[in-house]
């Protein structure tokens, strides 16, 4: 987002290294924080079987008697955060719906920008400086 010449060049040569492969590249783009946050809740909930599972009768179900977690991915620049708060989200800046296999799930998600590790470990560093 500071510098959208340099974010092209990334995203171009991301491209031609795919482009390499057998696989149906259509575009390459950087995620929002809360997008990285609703997909990180996806990926989390999917790996731990809360949103589908293969059953015994050899078919994929929604598995009733689990509930989702919510998820907090600390990364080095920052923070998202993203779970299912029971109540609706008035903010449309932090609500996000999805429709997973057959399920709606309403999502609160938030993206603390300077609150990653690496941004901590600075702050941290210039106050002992100071």
């Amino acid at each position: 987002e500071q510098n959208s010449s340099k974010a092209e060049q990334v995203l171009a040569e991301v491209a031609r290294a795919i482009g390499r492969y057998p696989v149906d590249l259509r575009g390459a783009r950087i995620l929002t924080g809360n997008e990285e946050g609703s997909f990180g809740w996806i990926t989390v909930n999917y790996l731990l079987e809360t949103l589908v599972k293969f059953s015994f009768a050899e078919k994929w179900e929604h598995p009733w008697d689990t509930e989702v977690l919510g998820a907090l991915d600390l990364g080095g620049a920052s923070t998202q955060i993203t779970f299912q708060p029971g109540v609706t989200v008035e903010d449309k800046n932090t609500s996000v719906f999805f429709r997973l296999y057959g399920t709606n799930y309403s999502l609160y998600t938030h993206s603390y920008l300077c609150y990653g590790q690496t941004q901590a470990l600075k702050r941290l560093l210039a106050a002992l400086h100071q």
